[in-house]
């Protein structure tokens, strides 16, 4: 210590000043009133109002109907059909017997494939004269990697477990579980049956190309790992959600990947396999769904509103997804990991964007904001919503810094967060702004009490920040309600006209989707703007699409939702909770801190425009409440680990004796 105050003489005299003594005293104050008042004993309430169906009404009801060994022999029955099923046996001896083969025969098939399909393209250039293309490359490269495969008699399972790259991504991302992949030496393969699956593959590129194959065979693979873990699949929509726009079609695509992790769910829980959970806050989400359904049906055209609400519907269910999957704190970490690599690219393209000059001037004023040099957009279609994703992503990446111990994983982080800061002031998104600053101010609140300290202190530097910050981003933000700007007077305009459609349509709103509004608006306009997309106010927009119902449950959502992240705050973790509690409690508060941030800029803009964020909000919703659930389960020592070891070993029993028998044998385990 006497050597710390030689070095630091004045940090050490500000820790003994009699200002920051006083607004340290008065800081802890204000947070003690706060949690001793009225509201703060209301806000952190959720664990009393809470609604558990399982220990009340399903429990409830199936104590007056005297019905519970009926659902037990039922629930039994359910697991042993399942367990017992063709289906289920043959697709898990399949995948061992692809474990357990040598690498050779995977070189085989390889090989086989790549001389057929090249052959392919060269009778196509015989016959049509068509010119090499890359999927010529794609069967050429298959070939050339089949060669050091070939001479490996190493069996798959043997060379996943020794290297660290693929057990790493296997055990450590995908979460699958590392005694699922051990096994005892390859087993005798046919090389034959491979080089016929090449060939037939390798001819069938005359009707669709090699890449696109080899996908195929990657995609069955994936969606057989999604069947059996299905969490893994919650952690690739978490990713793969600001790329998809690279697909045709993405929001079916994307929701019909909601639906099918949904279903591996749903077979996970017939199996006993998995728990669900309903809480006060789930049963506010079901209503809003509801209604969002019926906004499809009930509306002023059934024909635009319908597939709208039945997207919409399908990415809702991604939160019950969330809370009833993500149960314990290395899947939370996955999560939240997979949310942070995907918004590094996301920024790292629009960092490239706006550096090699093709950011988009379309969405600017080129009259007030002639120097400005455009708005990137990233993977995303406009600036707005890009800044949107990144708002709901940068407080992740602040909470993991803040709690990360190595400088490997500080560093990743503190580069994570500037390239994701960098991405933002690049899209020039005013109220992106707005609702950054106000999301991190309560992450601050919440993760410091000396918060308030540093925001007095950091006011005195408030005048000095026109002559740091860049002309541009000054000119921007000070440009916030200025009528002079297009843009702001186009949304006021938007908004009376939208105020005047409520008046109208306030109990039971006009329908779901887009294209409800944009079929009434026109009757409602003013000032000259004859359409509009939607109402440039999320709220405005929820009360016209669904009335003031659909309002009420949404803002429900929100508030249960605040209780129950307060509540979790406002418990102290047990004194052996260690590291990882602390780093759960940071990360609630981000997942509240984003949510907040696009509430903020949902006064300002429609944030709900575009499919992905509508998804990514509800997952980083469901992954805030995950969250704390999984850390309580933790704390009360319900261990979700063990309850799934519990349930699989039992669910187990009668595929044991097969599989000893089968190992005596001479056959694998898996």
């Amino acid at each position: 210590m006497a050597d710390d105050k030689k070095r630091f003489p004045f940090a050490e005299y500000l820790r003994g000043s009699l200002i920051l003594s006083a607004l340290s005293h008065l800081s802890d104050f204000i947070y003690r009133s706060a949690s001793e008042s009225m509201a703060g004993k209301a806000l952190t309430s959720y664990d009393r109002c809470s609604l558990k169906a399982g220990e009340s009404l399903a429990s409830g009801a199936a104590k007056k109907l005297n019905a519970g060994s009926v659902l037990r022999r039922l629930k039994r029955f359910c697991i042993k059909s399942f367990e017992n099923s063709a289906l289920i046996t043959g697709a898990a001896k399949k995948m061992r017997g692809f474990l357990d083969c040598s690498m050779r025969y995977y070189g085989t098939f390889l090989l086989s494939f790549g001389i057929y399909a090249s052959g392919v393209f060269g009778i196509k250039y015989y016959m049509n004269g068509s010119a090499p293309s890359a999927d010529l490359g794609v069967a050429i490269i298959a070939a050339l990697f089949s060669i050091p495969m070939i001479i490996s008699t190493t069996a798959l399972s043997e060379v996943i477990l020794s290297s660290r790259i693929l057990s790493g991504l296997l055990f450590g991302v995908i979460g699958v579980r590392r005694e699922s992949i051990e096994s005892v030496p390859a087993a005798q393969s046919r090389p034959g049956a491979a080089f016929i699956a090449g060939m037939t593959l390798g001819l069938s590129a005359y009707f669709a190309s090699p890449g696109l194959i080899l996908a195929g065979l990657a995609g069955i693979v994936l969606l057989y790992t999604i069947l059996i873990i299905p969490e893994s699949g919650v952690t690739l929509i978490i990713f793969s959600a600001p790329f998809m726009s690279a697909l045709p079609r993405p929001s079916i695509i994307t929701a019909l990947m909601v639906l099918y992790v949904a279903g591996c769910y749903i077979l996970k829980l017939i199996r006993g396999k998995r728990v669900f959970r309903f809480e006060i806050l789930d049963g506010a989400v079901a209503l809003f769904l509801l209604l969002t359904l019926l906004g499809g049906i009930f509306t002023v055209s059934v024909s635009v509103s319908l597939e709208y609400a039945l997207i919409y519907g399908c990415y809702l269910i991604s939160y019950f997804l969330v809370v009833n999957l993500i149960r314990t704190d290395k899947w939370v970490r996955r999560c939240v990991g997979a949310f942070i690599s995907s918004s590094v690219i996301v920024s790292l393209v629009g960092i490239y964007q706006h550096l090699l000059g093709t950011a988009s001037t379309r969405w600017q004023d080129l009259e007030m904001f002639t120097g400005m040099g455009g708005r990137v957009i990233s993977t995303f279609e406009n600036p707005n919503v890009l800044a949107e994703y990144l708002i709901m992503a940068i407080p992740f990446a602040v909470a993991l810094l803040l709690t990360r111990r190595s400088w490997m994983s500080r560093g990743a982080m503190i580069v994570a967060c500037g390239m994701g800061l960098a991405c933002l002031v690049f899209t020039m998104s005013r109220g992106a702004w707005l609702g950054f600053i106000a999301g991190m101010l309560v992450f601050l609140l919440i993760y410091s009490r000396r918060t308030l300290v540093m925001l007095f202190l950091g006011s005195f530097a408030i005048p000095l920040l026109p002559f740091v910050l860049p002309a541009d981003i000054v000119r921007r933000f000070t440009s916030i309600g200025n009528m002079a700007d297009s843009s702001t007077a186009y949304r006021v305009n938007i908004w009376n006209g939208s105020i005047d459609m409520i008046r109208d349509f306030l109990w039971g709103g006009i329908g779901a989707g887009r294209g409800a509004f944009t079929i009434v608006y026109p009757s409602y306009t003013l000032a000259g703007i004859e359409s509009a997309p939607h109402s440039h106010n999320l709220y405005l927009q929820i009360t016209i699409e669904l009335g003031i119902f659909g309002l009420i449950a949404f803002l429900a959502v929100v508030f249960l939702l605040a209780l129950s992240t307060f509540t979790f705050l406002s418990k102290k973790p047990p004194v052996d909770a260690g590291h990882g509690s602390g780093e759960a409690r940071l990360v609630c508060a981000a997942g509240f801190a984003g949510i907040t941030a696009i509430l903020v800029q949902g006064m300002t803009d429609y944030v709900w425009y575009n499919y992905r964020i509508f998804l990514i909000f509800w997952l980083v919703a469901g992954l805030t409440a995950a969250v704390k659930r999984s850390s309580e389960a933790v704390f009360t020592g319900d261990r979700y680990d063990n309850l799934l070891l519990h349930t699989e070993n039992i669910t187990a029993g009668q595929s044991e004796k097969s599989e000893q028998s089968g190992t005596e044998n001479g056959g694998n385990r898996t």
